[in-house]
C-alpha cells in the first residue's frame, strides 16, 4: 500500500480487504498454490502472513524470516466479510481492511528478488470509482536510476475495467 512516486509510476493505497499472503523464491506450479486453504510454510517460503492476529497494530510473518509488518491505518475485520462467498478461504478467521492504508515491513535481504518468484494473496478489491494502480505485494525501489531488483503485484483500475499486473525490475 501507500503512495510511491517516481517519474513514471504512481501507486495508490489498496482499496479493499486482504487475507493470506505468501512470497516464495521459486516458480510454483498451479497445484502448489493455496487456493482454498491457508498457505503453509515450506523450504521455498520467504514471507507468509495469515492475518490471524485479529487485533493490534502488527501482523506476524509465519515464515522463519521474521518479516513482521506494522499496520498503518488498517483495521481488522472479524470474521472476514467474504466468509460464505464461493469460493472462500477455508479456516480464515480474520482479514484486513486496507482501504487507504498499508502494511509496512522493514527491508530484509530475504525479500530480495532472486531468479524465481511466486506471489500469492487473497484479495477483495473495492475500487469505488477510483482509477490508478493499487499495490497488493511489493518490494519496490522507487529511487530514479536504481538498479535494485524489485517487484510489485498490483491491480490497475481504469475506464476499461480492472486488471492484475506484475512489474519487475531485473536489471
Amino acid at each position: 500500500g501507500g503512495i510511491e512516486n517516481n517519474q513514471t509510476t504512481q501507486y495508490i493505497s489498496f482499496n479493499g480487504m486482504m487475507d493470506e499472503i505468501r512470497i516464495s523464491n521459486v516458480a510454483r506450479n498451479p497445484g502448489e498454490f493455496c487456493l482454498l486453504n491457508s498457505c503453509n510454510e515450506d523450504n521455498n517460503t520467504i514471507g507468509l502472513w495469515h492475518f490471524d492476529e485479529g487485533s493490534g497494530s502488527f501482523t506476524n510473518d509465519s515464515s522463519s524470516n521474521g518479516n513482521n509488518g506494522t499496520l498503518v491505518g488498517s483495521t481488522w475485520v472479524n470474521p472476514p466479510e467474504w466468509v460464505g462467498v464461493t469460493p472462500s478461504l477455508e479456516g480464515s478467521t480474520h482479514s484486513l481492511d486496507l482501504s487507504g492504508s498499508k502494511i509496512s515491513i522493514n527491508d530484509n535481504p530475504s525479500l530480495d528478488l532472486g531468479s524465481s518468484l511466486t506471489l500469492e494473496s487473497w484479495i477483495f478489491f473495492e475500487p469505488e470509482g477510483a482509477t490508478g494502480r493499487f499495490p497488493i505485494i511489493g518490494k519496490w525501489d522507487h529511487r530514479f536510476g536504481s538498479n535494485e531488483r524489485s517487484y510489485v503485484l498490483y491491480v490497475e483500475n481504469n475506464q476499461s475495467g480492472s486488471s492484475l499486473n506484475l512489474k519487475l525490475n531485473i536489471d
